[in-house]
Formats: C-alpha cells, structure tokens, sequence
C-alpha cells in the first residue's frame, strides 16, 4: 500500500506557497511601506511551510474521505468499520474493514486519490505499539501491519507533548488500535 504521491505533495507545497506568497503581498499592500513586499511574502511563506502538516492534512483528508466513500460503495462495501487518522504532524489516512467480505480499504492523505484494497488474509504482523519516550512516556502510539512485505503504521494518538504509557490517552490510543488488529484478525481465513 502506497502512502506518498510525488505529484500531490509537490502539488499541494506549490499551491501552499502561491497562496502564502498572496497574502504576504496583500499584507505588504496593506502596511504601505515600499520595497517591503518581498518580506512579507518570505515570512507569509516561511510561516506557511512551517505550518505545513496542520494546514494540509486537515485539507488533503477531506478527498482522501471523499475517494473512501465513493470506491467503496462501487465495491460493494456493506456497513464497513471506518478508522480516519486526521492527528496533526502525521500521515492522515483512512481504513475501512468490511466484515462481510474480508476486504480492507486504505487511502492515504498523502495519495487522496488512490484507492487500495486487499483482502485481510494478505495482512500479517499485526500489532498495536508506541515509540517509547524517556521516563515511560510516549508521543506516538500507532497499529501496524505488514502488506507484501511492506510495513505500514497507523497512528492512533500523536502528541507534541510526553505523555505516560498509564495515562487514559495513550491506553484508548493502544485499545483503539488493538481493536482493528483483532478485527482484522478475526477476518483472516486459516490457509486449506
């Protein structure tokens, strides 16, 4: 499962960047003073790459929604489980499991435009975890899984700041992962 597109990122920096470099001009025209247009328009730009994961996965997720909705009613997804990972300064994606069939359903907020779907019996090495912090803290709590020998990980809860493993969000963050991992196992069909 492919989780980048070139195209779209390179697409969404340089519409980014015409639009920071939009309102540094009219900012510069509003100021009045001359000669400082150009400054405003780095700062505006500078601001805007800086802010480029707040900005563009809240943005980028809606299609990503949209292309979900519409591949999986063409598929004949029933009522399936959906997971939307929209946390800041991640990968956005959305998942859908549908019981039914065994199927599951990936689009990336990084490829909004590309639908992917497998079959859960082609998913191993399903796990909940964290990347462990100092003093048994955590930032990052995701499920993973592994798709042709290609390793996947799905956040669940991301934070700016350390959180302790104990604490209520981090444990909702691994439930809420092992959760779609036992779904997903449950759905795997033992080879004949």
């Amino acid at each position: 499962m492919k989780k980048y597109n070139v195209l779209v990122i390179i697409l969404s920096i340089l519409i980014m960047t015409a639009l920071a470099n939009l309102i540094g001009f009219i900012i510069g025209l509003i100021v009045g003073k001359e000669g400082l247009y150009i400054l405003w328009m780095i700062l505006a730009t500078f601001c805007a790459w800086s802010f480029y994961p707040v900005y563009m996965n809240p943005l980028l997720i809606l299609f990503a929604k949209r292309t979900m909705k519409k591949h999986s009613e063409e598929e004949g997804f029933g009522k399936p489980y959906t997971y939307t990972n929209k946390n800041t300064g991640t990968c956005g994606c959305v998942l859908a499991i549908d019981e039914s069939s065994g199927r599951v359903a990936y689009v990336s907020a990084l490829n909004p435009f590309q639908f992917q779907m497998c079959h859960a019996n082609d998913l191993t090495d399903l796990q909940s975890s964290y990347i462990k912090g100092p003093f048994g803290g955590t930032r990052y709590v995701y499920f993973t899984f592994c798709y042709k020998n290609k390793r996947i990980k799905i956040p669940t809860f991301t934070s700016r700041n350390m959180f302790s493993v104990g604490s209520s969000l981090v444990q909702d963050g691994l439930a809420k992962g092992q959760k779609i991992c036992d779904m997903i196992s449950r759905l795997q069909k033992p080879p004949v």
